[in-house]
């Protein structure tokens, strides 16, 4: 193992066994998928069967919420592993140590993985379990929907490390607020086109509202755009190397400045 590999999986070692010595974070990673699941499941079975709501509408409102959580939880999970830091004080520790900026960006992504896989099984289980409904039935469209959804959410995440290097601990509400924000723009449960233009064209330029897309074509039965999908890809790069961008030029900003030793301030 290299020196770089063994820095990440130090500082992974370090969240899995702070996840794991926490029952309130365990409980706080499962607690809101599954929320969110039993709430719009629950309502979609009820317009089902008394309104007379289609399969497909319970397809689309179903997988739209599982998708959804896939764009949000990356930027919990991202922001969460640097705010960590932060309470605990080892913000300039950390930068002080040889680990490397990148390196503490794929540390932190691979704990927001393992935070995804253990918030989200448990609500994948009990929408199957509840509701008949598996989201693995959209086929190999799935792998690129999913990545995609991640991509940009984690795209946030770095966003938001980057507002907490540059503003301290006071910008962590940005935090909790920065995904939301675009999710009424993504047409997760309705299409774009009917929302008043300036705000179509917003979504149109966010890449998570072409898998929304792509998902109501497939509960419909109709085939996938190819170009959707390059469009998704082609906007997740370009807002990766700026959100990139970004984060270094803050962190470089932050270290001239000494403000990685007040940042819990």
């Amino acid at each position: 193992m290299t020196a770089a590999l063994r820095r990440i999986y130090a500082l992974v070692l370090r969240y899995a066994m702070l996840l794991k010595g926490s029952p309130p974070r365990l409980l706080e990673t499962i607690y809101w998928p599954t929320l969110n699941i039993l709430f719009l499941g629950f309502l979609n079975l009820y317009l089902m069967k008394r309104l007379g709501a289609t399969t497909m509408n319970f397809s689309m409102i179903l997988g739209g919420t599982i998708l959804l959580e896939f764009f949000l939880r990356p930027t919990m999970g991202l922001m969460l592993a640097f705010v960590e830091e932060i309470y605990s004080r080892n913000i300039a520790p950390l930068y002080i140590s040889p680990l490397r900026a990148h390196e503490q960006l794929l540390a932190y992504g691979t704990v927001m993985i393992l935070r995804l896989i253990i918030g989200l099984a448990p609500a994948l289980l009990i929408c199957f379990w509840l509701f008949d409904y598996n989201i693995l039935n959209i086929g190999w469209w799935f792998v690129p929907f999913v990545f995609n959804l991640i991509l940009s959410g984690s795209i946030c995440g770095i966003l938001v490390i980057a507002l907490l290097l540059r503003f301290g601990q006071s910008a962590e509400w940005f935090g909790w607020m920065l995904s939301w924000f675009f999710v009424p723009f993504l047409g997760v449960y309705y299409p774009l086109d009917i929302m008043p233009e300036p705000m179509r064209l917003v979504g149109l330029a966010l890449p998570a509202s072409y898998i929304f897309e792509s998902l109501r074509h497939i509960a419909a039965h109709q085939p996938v755009e190819s170009a959707a999908m390059l469009k998704a890809f082609g906007l997740n790069a370009l807002y990766l190397a700026g959100s990139l961008g970004v984060f270094y030029a803050t962190l470089k900003g932050a270290q001239q400045r000494g403000a990685l030793l007040n940042l819990a301030e």
